[in-house]
């Protein structure tokens, strides 16, 4: 439920329809449902009849950092919130980067993101950068 707040409150700070990045849409259906579907770009997965991952098909290369720098193309404000390498580069590319709930080592290499480790904390990161548009 935190999320989906969360998704309103970056929506109607813009008026525009939330983006999300992600490896693949599986673990992500759940969420997806709470946060009443926004937009998801990701991966595809290749799955065995028994449900085993088998595979993935990337669609893009960087494809998070490529999305972003689409999006900013088309005049968007861009927020980016990872927590592991693979977010690095979108998270450099964006107006705004910050770094939620990451292991020891990628907080230490990239000092320049701000933490969040709790909803709140990242929603007190967030508000002055929605407010100021």
């Amino acid at each position: 439920m935190q999320w989906k707040i969360l998704c309103h409150l970056i929506q109607r700070a813009w008026a525009i329809p939330l983006t999300l990045l992600s490896q693949s849409t599986g673990p992500l259906s759940p969420l997806m449902k709470k946060l009443g579907w926004p937009t998801l770009f990701c991966h595809t997965l290749s799955i065995a009849p028994d449900g085993t991952i088998t595979g993935y098909k990337l669609r893009q290369q960087d494809s998070k950092r490529h999305a972003v720098i689409s999006l900013k193309s088309l005049y968007y404000k861009t927020i980016a919130v990872g927590d592991s390498y693979n977010d690095i580069t979108m998270l450099k590319e964006a107006d705004a980067g910050i770094l939620h709930n990451p292991p020891e080592n990628v907080k230490d290499e990239f000092p320049e993101f701000p933490l969040s480790y709790s909803f709140d904390e990242l929603k007190a990161i967030l508000k002055p950068m929605l407010a100021n548009g």
